[in-house]
């Protein structure tokens, strides 16, 4: 729309809700002095003066009102451009910012190609495989890994459940609030039932209650390992 198109609209539209109610009062007034000279209450003689003693205050405020609405309207478009420009820029920079987000995303996902190398770091043969055991009471489970090599190996696995996108989606409550990268995927694989049931053991308690002490293990963690990286890979696909 050109600018003085948008000026004329917005300069009647100003004007208009401005002379509004003095239109009105000017209307009234002339209703009233037609009822007094119809019944006689104003003389025909007086009828000029009171003509313009009505309507000249009215003529005057409606010139002084189309002045200033006149010099002010090209303010008031000012201040409407400016707005705009604000919200488009408001708009362009959380559209950049959703952008940034969208990107930082991807560059940190990890994809089925990822999981396939780790799956692979699993199953690199070893002497003898590792056996994994565990400690759960209650909701809290104790593991008892050592192996420097497999302990950075789950950690890598656990960080990258969190960030495995269809893998994350399927990820029950438990695996997802586990700080612990480590015992998140020793816990990710209990939770699948790929551990061993190793029988419990009762502690019993000063308050004279008895406490369960559940013991199990993963039978080859390097194995295991490797075929749940190739399941979560599939999962990516």
């Amino acid at each position: 729309m050109s600018y003085w198109r948008r000026f004329w609209i917005r300069f009647r539209r100003d004007l208009a809700s401005a002379t509004s109610e003095q239109v009105i009062g000017l209307l009234l007034a002339v209703g009233i002095l037609f009822y007094q000279i119809k019944y006689g209450v104003i003389h025909s003689g007086e009828v000029h003066a009171s003509y313009w003693a009505i309507f000249w205050p009215y003529v005057f405020l409606v010139g002084v009102l189309f002045l200033w609405h006149l010099a002010r309207t090209p303010y008031l478009l000012h201040l409407e451009d400016e707005k705009r420009a604000e919200g488009l820029e408001l708009e362009s920079l959380k559209l950049k910012k959703e952008i940034a987000l969208q990107e930082d995303a991807k560059r940190n996902s990890v994809s089925s190609a990822d999981w396939n190398e780790l799956a692979m770091k699993f199953g690199e043969p070893s002497q003898f495989p590792l056996r994994v055991q565990y400690q759960s009471t209650k909701a809290d489970v104790t593991w008892y890994l050592h192996d420097a090599k497999y302990k950075a190996l789950c950690k890598l696995a656990g960080s990258m459940l969190l960030k495995s996108p269809n893998v994350r989606h399927s990820l029950p409550t438990s695996i997802v609030s586990e700080p612990n990268a480590v015992s998140r995927w020793l816990n990710y694989i209990k939770e699948l039932n790929r551990s061993e049931y190793d029988g419990h053991g009762i502690e019993d308690l000063d308050d004279g209650t008895k406490l369960v002490h559940v013991l199990g293990y993963i039978s080859d963690l390097g194995a295991v390992s490797a075929n749940l990286c190739i399941e979560c890979s599939a999962k990516e696909i």
